[in-house]
């Protein structure tokens, strides 16, 4: 079981819940009977030490829940910070009047421990002897218990902070990661359905001009291209030449519609065992046949794709129409991006340039 899955086990299992808070005081308490009973020796033989930890921890746990679970989201994340610093108020008041009341209960009962501040510090024996909120007064005034209580509450605070920001993060990245899988299967649902209807015009076309041969092999090509985009293409990463392979299909597709366009694929690797998110460059390389000037002799598609050492550079050029640019860009070319930094983060370059009727867009980036 991964922390991620322990930490939402957690919250959505209330018993489990409830247990983990309460090894957690436990740990507390028992931290803190070690250092007042074996470290400090304040109550060394009685049993007085636990009954002082159960209040401290006692107070502790009065102050600390009301504050997270309800001021500090429904009042201080709100910007309601009148009733956040009133509602802190009261609470800090609580523990005061907890800590001062129960100290007095437990002190009093414990005559060794009384005898013994009687002669080791009697302004403190004097002052368990007053009513409770006399004690409580004086706690206030000398801030004691408020420098006290600012030290113990750093630890469940930042732990539950911690927590809080750590499952947010989590829920943010897998909401980034469920939009962005929602996007790249809604570019492949619109990819699928019109690059079928022009290939299997192609075929078509190749039959009715008795290419048999040309036409299985069209087939052949396109049947491993849905099989792909269909069922393999769902990972986080595929091998590097399984991505090529399905380029090289595409492509090889795509050249049957093609009249005057020159189209130059090449590859160039150094052997290693990479891996890549499946159909990352797709777009970028619909987009260039998309757009291509498929009329003059100078028509061309140029994609140089070279791995070494780790590193990806996919150089892709074409000349374009200008009549069939309609905007800055569609919804492929925009989910390449954003799958970028979503598994590159900022260790990845997208670089396009244009130059008169001439388009290049250069991808790269560390692969493992």
């Amino acid at each position: 079981m991964t922390l991620t899955q322990f930490m939402e086990l957690t919250y959505s299992n209330k018993i489990k819940r409830i247990l983990l808070h309460l090894l957690f005081w436990t740990a507390i308490g028992l931290s803190a009977f070690y250092f007042s009973t074996i470290s400090l020796y304040n109550y060394q033989d009685t049993g007085t030490a636990l009954l002082i930890v159960a209040k401290n921890t006692l107070a502790l746990v009065v102050f600390f829940y009301p504050l997270m679970y309800f001021i500090v989201p429904r009042w201080l994340l709100r910007k309601k910070y009148l009733a956040a610093a009133g509602g802190a108020l009261l609470l800090f008041l609580l523990h005061t009047w907890i800590d001062s009341y129960f100290e007095q209960v437990v002190m009093l009962r414990c005559a060794a421990c009384m005898a013994h501040y009687k002669i080791a510090s009697i302004e403190y024996y004097d002052l368990l002897r007053t009513p409770a909120l006399e004690m409580m007064k004086a706690r206030l005034t000398n801030f004691g218990v408020l420098y006290a209580l600012m030290i113990t509450i750093c630890l469940p605070v930042s732990l539950k902070l911690a927590r809080s920001y750590f499952r947010q993060t989590i829920r943010q990245l897998e909401l980034s990661r469920n939009n962005l899988q929602l996007e790249f299967n809604f570019l492949k649902s619109q990819v699928n359905p019109h690059f079928l209807f022009n290939t299997l015009n192609n075929i078509y076309s190749l039959v009715e001009n008795d290419k048999k041969k040309q036409a299985t092999t069209t087939i052949a090509r396109l049947s491993d291209f849905m099989r792909y985009t269909l069922y393999e293409s769902d990972s986080d990463a595929i091998p590097l030449a399984r991505e090529i392979q399905l380029l090289q299909d595409y492509i090889a597709l795509e050249k049957i519609r093609l009249n005057q366009t020159v189209v130059d694929f090449r590859f160039d690797s150094d052997q290693g065992d990479y891996h890549i998110p499946p159909l990352l460059l797709m777009p970028a390389v619909e987009n260039a046949f998309k757009y291509v000037d498929d009329n003059t002799d100078s028509s061309y598609i140029r994609i140089q794709i070279q791995v070494e050492n780790g590193f990806f550079r996919c150089l892709l050029e074409n000349s374009f129409d200008p009549g069939k640019i309609t905007g800055t860009g569609g919804i492929g070319l925009t989910n390449l991006q954003k799958r970028l930094k979503f598994h590159f983060r900022d260790a990845y370059a997208y670089i396009v340039a244009v130059k008169e009727y001439n388009y290049s867009l250069t991808v790269s980036f560390k692969i493992a």
